[in-house]
Order: structure tokens, then sequence, then C-alpha cells
């Protein structure tokens, strides 16, 4: 391989996929990360932004004018540019940012969001299979105020794949995006920076849904593209524009209103536009009209009842008749469901999370399912396909921001170097001692490992290790002790598995569930400094027992999930 190749290939990182590239010029992308007083949240962003697999990347922060921290937040990181301007708005300071920016593709990344390792690698392999793409986008996972995982929403793949499927016929995303706006997070989105500029940017004059409002005027001329990668992290807090209910009931009916010109001579566009209506009048227009009877209750509160009703009679005037319906289709349901048998009202009432009508109990067709020896015997988590093996790859995903500094890992895995990138500063590997370990590799017994100085790792990474430990206390209490305060450690459990023939699974001596595995690290480090989370649903639990792998399923398989099947519980503790 020649010299040029070989940069391109340290650039890319180790895919297995830089062919195409090989004597072509490394693109730049440019991270356009606005900022308006919330310095608190935005290290994180950068260190996202820096912390990714395609190394050849360019990290603009635009502070809007901010009179917090942030100025010095952002020149603490010397690899960035930091571009200041008076207080314009969200849209403006995107606008500078993309004057600014150098990059043949640019992406967006708010202050208080965060982007996960592979989020340029994914766009771009997507917009190189799909050159006549202007933007291409991915999922993003919804992350509580508290840093948790937000399990009641999961990822959007889920949600994507279902409404795609469902309204977005033949590729055409124009008329997909005028009854909905799928995208979702502005950070999954990686666009084509000359058609962004030809497209003028971002509308200055909306307040929110300026991001809808582009995908509209970009879809409306050219394809995009959907890729099935988890991209990006919105953090969900008080502060949040979305959660401002008569902004969002504004500015999302002036943006699609701004579409008519555009639709009313195309009656398939029509009825897509009226949905779109329809979807935001209940979606921001019922939790707005809920605000108001409450405020019409509290005398300090009347004045902006008012206000919010105005809002409601100028852009929905209709919203009070769509209450009166709502209300009679909820008692005739609740009528139906007493009146009929349960197979009939389900199938009357598909779930939402599913679009297969349940059959009733002892019509259930099995299919190749139906045998009393698993499908497939060796599939053990040593395989890259395996279901469980994909949820620890997730999980540490989801949290690399952590792999950072001074990092240990235990285990036969590499995923230190693949996920913390330039922010690790020393990397080391053991593996946990038994009768059976080979003397030719590092091992440790994390029962008696004096050999380990205390306070030493910044990170401590133990994926599906301590099931094979009997005394699991001790060996915590090991692991407390060399990380260093404000350290992290993750760690990943075996839950539903079962017993295979690879000699993970002849080691192990234990399985998990999450109440478990709380009351287990509880006892060695604080409640207050622990996560515990878990992977899996039915479905993914079956195929697991069944010897299947993730490339049996489809994505959204994976994405479900339900704590009452927990394949695998993680575990991430901060040590005080």
């Amino acid at each position: 391989m020649d010299s040029k190749a070989t940069e391109i290939e340290k650039t890319l990182g180790n895919t297995g996929e830089i062919s195409i590239w090989k004597y072509q010029e490394v693109p730049l992308v440019s991270v356009v990360i606005p900022c308006y007083n919330q310095a608190d949240f935005l290290a994180g962003a950068i260190k996202s932004a820096r912390n990714q697999t395609y190394r050849h990347a360019e990290v603009i922060v635009v502070d809007d004018g901010s009179s917090d921290r942030t100025r010095d937040v952002a020149l603490g990181f010397s690899d960035i540019r930091y571009i200041r301007q008076e207080n314009q708005g969200l849209s403006a300071a995107r606008n500078a940012g993309m004057r600014e920016s150098r990059g043949h593709y640019i992406v967006f990344l708010d202050a208080d969001d965060r982007l996960l390792p592979i989020a340029l690698e994914s766009g771009l392999k997507c917009l190189r299979e799909h050159q006549e793409c202007a933007f291409v986008f991915g999922s993003h996972k919804r992350i509580k105020s508290n840093g948790f995982f937000n399990q009641d929403l999961g990822t959007s793949l889920f949600r994507q794949m279902n409404y795609l499927r469902q309204h977005c016929s033949q590729n055409n995303h124009y008329h997909a995006l005028l009854q909905r706006n799928y995208i979702e997070m502005h950070a999954s989105v990686m666009y084509r920076n000359d058609v962004l500029k030809a497209a003028g940017g971002f509308n200055t004059s909306l307040k929110a849904c300026e991001d809808y409002d582009l995908y509209l005027r970009i879809a409306r001329n050219y394809p995009i593209c959907f890729h099935d990668d988890v991209v990006a992290e919105y953090w969900q807090h008080d502060l949040n524009m979305s959660k401002n209910n008569e902004l969002m009931l504004r500015s999302v009916l002036t943006v699609l209103q701004s579409q008519w010109k555009y639709v009313n001579e195309n009656k398939k566009y029509i009825k897509a536009y009226r949905a779109g209506l329809k979807y935001y009048t209940e979606y921001y227009g019922i939790p707005l009209l809920k605000e108001v009877k409450k405020q019409l209750f509290v005398r300090e509160e009347r004045m902006h009842a008012l206000r919010r009703m105005t809002t409601l009679i100028r852009y929905i005037p209709g919203i009070f008749a769509v209450c009166l319906v709502k209300k009679a289709k909820h008692l005739i349901s609740k009528a139906l469901k007493y009146l009929l048998p349960a197979f009939v009202f389900q199938r009357l009432h598909p779930t939402q999370a599913s679009s297969v009508t349940i059959p009733p109990l002892g019509k259930v067709n099995f299919g190749d399912l139906h045998c009393l020896t698993p499908i497939q015997s060796e599939c053990g988590s040593n395989l890259k396909t395996a279901i469980d093996r994909h949820f620890m790859s997730e999980f540490l995903a989801r949290y690399a921001i952590d792999i950072q500094g001074s990092v240990l890992e235990i285990g036969s895995e590499v995923h230190a170097t693949s996920l913390g990138g330039t922010e690790i500063k020393k990397s080391e590997m053991i593996h946990v001692k038994d009768a059976n370990s080979d003397a030719r590799v590092d091992t440790i017994d994390l029962i008696n490992a004096d050999r380990l100085s205390s306070n030493t790792y910044d990170c401590i990474i133990i994926p599906h290790q301590l099931q094979s430990i009997y005394e699991m206390k001790e060996a915590l209490v090991t692991l407390y002790r060399i990380l260093k305060p404000g350290g992290v450690l993750l760690a990943t459990l075996p839950g539903i598995s079962k017993k295979g023939k690879d000699e993970q699974s002849q080691k192990r001596l234990w399985s998990f569930t999450m109440l478990s595995a709380r009351r287990l690290f509880e006892e060695i480090f604080p409640a207050s400094h622990l996560t515990v989370e878990s992977f899996g649903n039915v479905f993914a639990a079956v195929a697991l027992m069944h010897g299947l792998r993730t490339t049996d399923l489809r994505p959204e398989e994976l994405v479900y999930n339900d704590p009452l099947y927990q394949i695998v519980i993680t575990v991430r503790v901060v040590k005080p």
C-alpha cells in the first residue's frame, strides 16, 4: 500500500471499508457547535466531536453572545476554532458556523447534546454510497438530565424505521416529512456543505423548528437518505426548547404553512400536508390546552393562559372540537374493551410497538422456532455478530466519552483503543486469572491484586468478566481501590443467557438481573454514583436462545428495549 493510502487508512480508522477512498482526497468534515449560555454542557459536546473514529474533522464553536463561561470553556481546547457574535439566535449562530466552515460536509451539534464516536464515519459511509443525496441522517438516543439512558423512549431507530416503512413510499422523503419530522434530532444529520449554502442555510426568522424548515426545503429538491446507525445523544433537561409547547406550535405550523404553495396542486402532497397539520395540532396543541386549563385556576398565571389561548385560537381554532372527538373515541374504546373478546379488541387496536397483530392463545404459529433443540448451537459471545455482544458494544459506545486518560481493560477484547481515541493517554489490558490461564498472557487475580497500584486508572472496562469470579464482592473492592477519584468503571454482566460451549460460557458462575447487579455494586460504591441498565426484549431473547445472530434480526428488533427481558446488564459507576 502506498504512503497516501496508508495515511487515509489512519484517518478513516480501521473499518475495512476504505477501498473506494484509496486514491481520493480525504474529505474534511466540519462540526459546528452553537452555544448560548450553556457552558456547563459545552465541554462534553466538544469532547464528543473530537472523539471520533473519523479523524479528519474541524470543530467550530459559535458563541452567540453568552454571558457565562462559554468563552473560557471553548478556549480550553487548543484544537478548535472559536467564534463570538452578538446574540442573534440559534439559526444565525449556525449560519455563522456554516460560513466559517471549510469542510466538504457539515454536522451541527447543539452544546447540550453529544455525538457518538461513529457519527462522522457513519454519515460519510452513507454519503459515499448515496452520492446523489444532499444530506443523510441516522438515529439517536435520549439521555435523562441525570445522565441515565431514557429506557422508556429508547433510541429513535424503531420509531423512524416503522414510520419510513409506512409513509416513505418510493423513497419520497419530502412527502413523508410533510406529515412529520421523523429526523427528530439535528445532530444525526450530515449535510453536503455546498447544498446547504446554496439553500441559504437556516431561516433566522424562526425561533424554533428551523431544522424542520431546512429539511423540507432541501428534500423538496434533492434526494436524502436514512442509515440505521445510532450516532448522537439528545440530552433532556428543563431548558430544552421542545418543552415550550406554545413556541413549538407557532413555529411548526408556520414552517408547514410555508410549504403550501409547493403542494397545493399535488393531491398526494395535499393529503400529506393535512396529515402533518393534524399531527402537530394534537402533538403540541393538546398539551398546550391542558396547560391553559391549569393556569386559568392560578391567579398569577391567568395572563399567560390568555396569551396561550390566543395562540390556540389563531393557529388551530378547531382544537376544542378535536378534544371532544378524542374524548368520545376514548369512551367508545373503553366500552369496546369490556364488551368484545380480547383477541377481537386486539385486532381492532394493535399495539404501537408492533405492526404485527398478536394472535390469540392457541393460534400461535411457531414456524422455524417449533423445535426442541436450538437452531444454531454454536454462537457464543465471542462472535462479533452475537446478540449479547452487540448489546455490550452498544453500551460501551454510549459511554465512550468516559474512556479517557489512563485506561485498564480486563478481558480479551480491545474496546478502549477503538472507542477512546486520542483521549487515551495510557492503555493496559489484562485477563482474569484462572486455572486454565495461558502463561504467556498477562493475567491478574482480582481478589489478590497487590501489584496494581491504588488510585491509578481514570477508566476501567470489564465486559462480561465478573460472572466468572466466585468472590465478586472482593473483586469489586480491588476495582474500587485502583480507580482514581472521579474515575469511571464500565461493566457488563450476563442476564438471560444459555450455557454455550465457548470458553466464556464454560467459566460462568453467575447470571444477573438489574436488581442483583445494583445490590452487588451498592455494597462497594455509593448508590448515587451508580447507573444500572439493561438491554433486550422478548424476541431478541428467543433469538439468543436459538443461537441466532444480529444478522438474523432487523435493526429495530435489537433497538427495542423491554426491561422484563434483560439479556445484558450494564453498570456505569463513578468513584467519589
